[in-house]
């Protein structure tokens, strides 16, 4: 399925006009009709931002990397760019539920990563200070995972 018919599904789902859609995420009717028709393949990912959200769309940034807005290895930088405390919570439930996915040469690959690039940990701990959740868990639960096998 392409974004623009995704799009279309969900704001019909949501009973909003392409109207109402452009004027909440400031852009024209037409740009949203182009979007949907397929004349314009894809947002940029802050736009796709707004209107996933105003379409009350779970799981943003998931989506965004379906449809190839935004890439995979770009997860975390979304994260730290988001305004929305249940969004950086679906972030990292996301993350985490990727690394419970990996078999046991990934992790240890991805527990080196880590390792080597602390200056990622320490951006990764600067959420725990707006997050319940502690994210040093990440790396604890790699460290089990690494050394249980």
């Amino acid at each position: 399925m392409e974004f623009g018919v995704f799009l279309r599904n969900k704001r019909e789902e949501k009973g909003i006009s392409t109207r109402e859609l452009s004027k909440r995420i400031g852009k024209s009717s037409n740009y949203i009709s182009s979007l949907e028709n397929g004349r314009t393949k894809l947002p940029s990912p802050a736009v796709a931002k707004k209107i996933l959200e105003e379409l009350s769309i779970e799981s943003i940034t998931d989506v965004m990397i379906e449809f190839n807005i935004i890439e995979k290895k770009d997860r975390v930088r979304a994260l730290f760019q988001m305004n929305e405390e249940s969004q950086k919570v679906e972030m990292i439930n996301s993350i985490m539920q990727s690394i419970e996915q990996m078999d046991i040469d990934m992790l240890s690959a991805f527990h080196g990563i880590l390792k080597r690039h602390k200056d990622v940990v320490v951006n990764l701990n600067f959420l725990e200070e707006t997050n319940k959740r502690s994210l040093n868990s990440i790396k604890d639960y790699l460290d089990y995972l690494v050394n249980k096998e």
